[in-house]
């Protein structure tokens, strides 16, 4: 693999969980507020 391959599966499994968690956050967050 190359060192970009690398990078882009890094990039995505970052963004990914960014994604999640912040959707969690924000689930739990409204929910709290009711």
């Amino acid at each position: 693999m190359s060192y970009i391959e690398i990078f882009q599966i890094i990039f995505l499994v970052v963004v990914f969980a960014v994604g999640v968690i912040g959707f969690l956050r924000a689930a739990t967050s409204s929910d709290d507020k009711e």
